[in-house]
C-alpha cells in the first residue's frame, strides 16, 4: 500500500521555462488554461495527435506551441514541468517514468500517487492569490472550501478573476 504524500505549498515563477502538456483533450485544455491565466511567459508545448477547439484558438493566438503527434521522449528534453494528461493510462505512466529518469517534475492527471505536484483550486482577487489543495483525496471538499472563501471575498467569475476547479 502506498503511503500518502505530503505536498509542500510553493508559488514559483515559470517565466521562460518549458512546460510540456501531453494530451490535448479536456484535462490538458483545462491545465493549459490555468497556466496561461498567470501570464508568466512560459513556453507551453502541447503534444497530442489532436487538440481541442480551445487549444486551437490558443495556438492561433501564439499562446502555445503544438506538436501534432503522439508523445515521444524527445519532447520532454529541456522541460521544467511535464503534465501527463492523455486518455491512455499506460502512456501517462510511461511519461511519468521518463520524467523521473530525466529529473523532470511531473503531474499525472489520472494517478495521484505518480505526481510530484498537484494543481490546486485557485481563487484570485486584488493581486492576492489563494490556492486550495486536499492532497488529492477529496476534490469536492476542496471545491467547497474554495467556494466558501470566494463567497466571503465576493469573488465571482464575472469579476474577471482566476477561478479554477
Amino acid at each position: 500500500m502506498l503511503k500518502n504524500k505530503n505536498y509542500f505549498p510553493m508559488f514559483i515563477s515559470l517565466e521562460g521555462r518549458k512546460i510540456v502538456v501531453a494530451g490535448g483533450g479536456k484535462i490538458g485544455t483545462r491545465r493549459v488554461k490555468t497556466l496561461i491565466d498567470f501570464d508568466f511567459g512560459a513556453d507551453i508545448v502541447v503534444v497530442s495527435p489532436t487538440i481541442s477547439e480551445e487549444l486551437e484558438v490558443l495556438l492561433e493566438n501564439g499562446a502555445i506551441t503544438y506538436i501534432g503527434a503522439p508523445y515521444s521522449r524527445e519532447v520532454i528534453k529541456d522541460a521544467f514541468i511535464v503534465l501527463a494528461c492523455t486518455d491512455d493510462r499506460e502512456m501517462n505512466r510511461t511519461i511519468c517514468g521518463d520524467c523521473k529518469e530525466a529529473g523532470i517534475v511531473v503531474n499525472n492527471a489520472g494517478e495521484q500517487e505518480l505526481c510530484d505536484f498537484q494543481f490546486p483550486g485557485i481563487a484570485q482577487k486584488d493581486q492576492v492569490l489563494i490556492a486550495f489543495n486536499g492532497g488529492g483525496k477529496n476534490h469536492r471538499k476542496v471545491k467547497e472550501m474554495r467556494q466558501i472563501v470566494e463567497s466571503c471575498l465576493q469573488i465571482s467569475k464575472k469579476d474577471g478573476v482566476n477561478i479554477h476547479e
